[in-house]
């Protein structure tokens, strides 16, 4: 494993970003005392809150992100999978008699909204005639994953979660997480298909071995 130490003399461009950006990524893997202490407290709370609760049983979180607010002492979650939409959801009009086509939107498996895609802005909706049988899914690509997709075997795109993928420029290079680590430090790979882990305290770039990466997102 090949070794960079990343000087912060002079204070360049690229280590101030780098910097910056191990500030937004301070997240970490849940730990199994954390997961069950927010569980234990959802269970002693009166039935409206069981829904929360499926949510973490249903394996939504997959990372606990740690002093990410002013709020002291605040832990908020990351959470698994893809943003897409579902469209050509046809309605029909009651007061027109037409066909309304929506959409729905969808952000890491919860629902978090919908668009009127021909409908005009007054109409009743006839909730007993919707048709889904032509309806379409399309995911929203991820320009950052778009770059590194072609690099990837099938193995390694199914341990990466294309959401969680970002360019970090630093110390003259690009890198695109692939997965991220404790304490704000990450694995990532170049579009010349070198991969390293990226480390803060101090801050260095260690080179793995290409064909080893996936052993590291297993781990």
């Amino acid at each position: 494993m090949k070794r960079f130490i990343i000087s912060t003399a002079g204070k360049n461009l690229n280590t101030i970003k780098f910097k910056y950006m191990f500030g937004l990524f301070k997240l970490r893997k849940n730990t199994l005392s954390e997961i069950e202490l927010v569980s234990a407290m959802l269970t002693a709370l009166p039935e409206e809150y069981a829904i929360y609760l499926l949510q973490i049983k249903e394996g939504l979180i997959n990372r606990i992100h740690h002093n990410a607010s002013d709020i002291p002492n605040y832990h908020s979650f990351r959470f698994n999978g893809r943003n897409f939409k579902v469209s050509n959801i046809k309605v029909n009009d009651s007061a027109s008699g037409q066909f309304m086509l929506y959409s729905l939107y969808f952000s890491y498996g919860v629902i978090n909204g919908y668009s009127a895609d021909s409908a005009p802005k007054k109409s009743t909706p006839n909730l007993k005639s919707i048709d889904t049988t032509d309806f379409k899914k399309s995911y929203f690509e991820n320009p950052d994953y778009k770059k590194i997709e072609a690099l990837l075997t099938e193995e390694e795109k199914r341990l990466i979660n294309e959401s969680d993928v970002y360019a970090v420029p630093l110390s003259g290079i690009t890198l695109y997480t692939v997965q991220l680590l404790e304490n704000g430090d990450f694995i990532g790979i170049t579009t010349d298909n070198m991969a390293y882990i990226a480390t803060h305290d101090p801050f260095e770039l260690n080179e793995i071995d290409r064909p080893q990466l996936k052993n590291y997102l297993e781990q």
